[in-house]
């Protein structure tokens, strides 16, 4: 049975998307996908508190700039190694670098940070700015709808009902 909260959430999410796509087409199909990861990953991240966002917000745009580093590296160092030695080399690193700085700085170096980082690898061609912008500017207003959505249609109504105690049906 699908719960009253899980069908009010995937309308608010639903809506969200498809308003930041409209958007987003009408600027020229500007990429989107870093604006809703900051707010997708919260929930599948099963974040608690609203200033976790931060930690998904910091830590994409550090995974969006480490990819480009990483790709940096690639084509500086594949002339002399090659292509395979390259890649598997900067894998290595970088891999080992992204969870080994995350005791030193876990705000920056997460599973966020890393989440971020393979979906902008995937990429031939780096879009950092572009992508650094999305993750802002369709990041803040998309967590905004869903935010704004949850807390009207969810969190208000159910605050109302436990400060007024059992919601009864009155007859005039």
């Amino acid at each position: 049975m699908i719960k009253r909260e899980t069908l009010i959430m995937s309308g608010i999410l639903a809506v969200s998307i498809a308003a930041v796509a409209v958007v987003a087409a009408l600027m020229g199909g500007v990429p989107t996908w870093p604006g809703y990861f900051l707010v997708l990953l919260f929930f599948l991240g099963k974040c608690e508190r609203l200033a976790d966002l931060k930690d998904v917000g910091c830590g994409g745009a550090v995974g969006i700039v480490w990819s480009l580093g990483c790709s940096l590296a690639i084509g500086t160092l594949a002339p002399a190694l090659g292509q395979p030695a390259a890649l598997g080399i900067v894998l290595f690193a970088s891999i080992f670098l992204l969870a080994a700085l995350g005791d030193v700085c876990p705000l920056l170096f997460n599973n966020y940070a890393f989440v971020y980082y393979l979906i902008a690898a995937l990429f031939a061609e780096q879009a950092t700015l572009a992508w650094l912008a999305s993750l802002v500017g369709f990041g803040a207003p998309f967590a905004l709808m869903v935010f704004g959505g949850k807390w009207l249609l969810i969190d208000r109504p159910a605050q109302r009902r436990d400060s007024n105690g059992p919601l009864t049906v009155t007859r005039l």
